[in-house]
């Protein structure tokens, strides 16, 4: 850098240089001034930096509140029910959220994963900075047991879509009385009228039992009429105070019914020594024969049912006609075939069978009668013939046929 001394009077050499040697300490002590001011603004501007940075940091829901997006910020996205019975009907919640963005947030659709869910929500625009909700039903009817559902949320949101959650356990109906014992004789309630024994081999016994309650308020006396011998009924106990309950013992006698295939018997019951209306019972068994214990010799030399044809169509006839069918049974066997029962569909057919008892070889005649009064058009009537047969111990009949009025 060079330096120019002002103009003025000559002065002498000597004086000269001192007059230089000022200047130039001036000017090195200007300069340093002016650098020590350039490092001091650095450091300000460092140091301001540094605070907005550690603002940034720490408060960054006020950065986001500056978006010119919509947000929603839920209070919680998910929600459990806890135990809820199924009886109690729907249960609601409500999922609120803030619209933490810088513009007007739409929700344009909520769906569920299930019908059983129902949502609702804000319809208007939420603005910025005001709060909208979503809310969620459950329905428990018909559902017992846990669940985990969810509900999708489409908005204009910076964030989008976003998925809420409920869950809970539904506790099943606790049956009542009328549930657990809907048939109702007088003062009584009962788990049924009928008792359906199924298949029972030939011989077997077995026990089946009734759940019977008093509903009235005096005491009942308990007591049966019309009990075919080969049932016992017991009741158990005989008297019950009102809110008592009890049952109704029944023991099915295979060989005292002394009847094969589906067979049924009723009786009644009497309260306080009196009948009711519809105060019958209803008994089914299904009895057959025991083939299991037969040995693959005795079942080579088994007789063997069949029949010459086993579908008979009588065509076309009049209402009120009586239709007669005739069916060939053979026993193609190495034994005795023993007829044991002949059954039909219906009572509009009567079947008698020929012989009981069919030798090997030989055969016999079932016929089969059907009154066609008060029937029209297609008709399937079966013709069932029950035999010792172990293949083949239910061998079915067909009578088929067109009946005009």
């Amino acid at each position: 850098m060079q330096f120019i001394l002002p103009a003025g009077p000559m002065l002498h050499p000597r004086h000269q240089k001192k007059q230089r040697a000022g200047i130039i300490f001036a000017h090195r002590l200007i300069t340093s001034v002016k650098f020590a001011e350039t490092r001091l603004k650095t450091y300000d501007m460092k140091r301001w930096m540094s605070v907005f940075f550690l603002l940034a940091l720490f408060f960054p829901a006020g950065l986001q509140a500056q978006s010119r997006q919509p947000f929603m910020a839920f209070e919680t996205d998910v929600h459990d029910f806890g135990t809820i019975p199924e009886e109690g009907g729907p249960v609601t919640y409500r999922f609120e959220f803030t619209n933490t963005g810088g513009a007007p947030l739409i929700i344009s659709n909520v769906t569920t994963s299930c019908g059983c869910t129902a949502p609702s929500w804000s319809k208007e625009p939420v603005l910025p900075g005001a709060k909208g909700y979503v809310s969620a039903t459950y329905d428990p009817r018909n559902r017992p047991g846990k669940f985990e559902k969810t509900i999708t949320i489409v908005s204009n949101a910076e964030k989008s879509p976003v998925i809420l959650r409920i869950s809970g356990e539904v506790t099943g109906n606790l049956p009542g009385v009328e549930n657990m014992l809907p048939v109702k004789i007088g003062n009584l309630r009962l788990s049924s009228n009928t008792v359906s024994f199924g298949d029972l081999n030939f011989g077997d016994q077995d026990r089946k039992s009734l759940y019977v309650m008093n509903t009235g308020s005096s005491t009942v006396q308990i007591s049966f009429a019309d009990v075919p011998k080969h049932l016992l009924v017991m009741p158990n106990p005989a008297q019950l105070k009102p809110g008592e309950s009890g049952t109704i013992d029944i023991t099915y006698e295979t060989e005292l019914k002394n009847a094969w295939g589906f067979v049924t018997d009723r009786f009644q019951i009497l309260i306080n020594g009196k009948a009711e209306p519809l105060n019958r019972i209803v008994v089914t068994a299904s009895i057959k024969e025991d083939f299991s214990r037969l040995s693959p010799k005795d079942m080579a030399s088994a007789p063997v049912i069949s029949a010459e044809k086993e579908t008979f169509d009588f065509g076309t006839v009049r209402q009120g006609t009586k239709v007669e069918a005739s069916y060939v049974v053979k026993n193609t066997g190495k034994r005795d075939l023993i007829i044991r029962d002949v059954q039909t569909s219906c009572g509009c057919t009567v079947a008698v069978p020929g012989d009981k008892i069919i030798k090997p070889g030989k055969s016999t005649t079932v016929k089969a009668v059907f009154n066609t009064r008060g029937y029209h058009g297609t008709q399937n009537k079966l013709v069932m013939i029950i035999s010792n047969d172990p293949k083949t111990p239910k061998l079915n009949l067909w009578l088929k046929g067109t009946v005009e009025k």
